[in-house]
């Protein structure tokens, strides 16, 4: 048996959470990649210590993150400043401080010369 299940690795579709849930199934969303030495935010919660802002994107800060990439200063550079780190995803802070990741920020579609995301095309199916 299990206790709960743990889903990581990319947004998790809301529709998809709300059935296992309903189903009784105890589901923890977490967010966090090697830059942070793993999970530092679970079902929209930072850990102690870790800061969230939304930005262009998700930035994350405090102890759990990295110093930047060995041997990489352009790519240290580029993903982190001032103590925060870049993520490249897209996301929401809702007013309580709870973080919704959307999925990447790359993650588009190029239709007509506008750029969709392929989740915002997924929930528009599914409604």
């Amino acid at each position: 048996s299990f206790d709960a299940v743990l889903v990581g690795g990319a947004a998790a579709d809301p529709a998809l959470l709300e059935r296992a849930r309903a189903a009784g199934v105890r589901v923890r969303t977490t967010y966090g990649m090697s830059e942070t030495a793993g999970g530092c935010v679970y079902d929209g919660v930072p850990l102690d210590g870790v800061r969230v802002r939304v930005t262009e994107g998700v930035e994350l800060a405090g102890p759990v993150l990295a110093s930047g990439y060995r041997l990489d200063p352009a790519g240290t550079a580029a993903a982190f400043a001032d103590g925060w780190f870049r993520t490249r995803d897209a996301g929401s802070l809702a007013p309580d401080g709870t973080l919704t990741v959307h999925g990447r920020l790359d993650d588009v579609v190029i239709s007509g010369g506008v750029n969709v995301s392929p989740q915002a095309v997924e929930a528009a199916l599914r409604e």
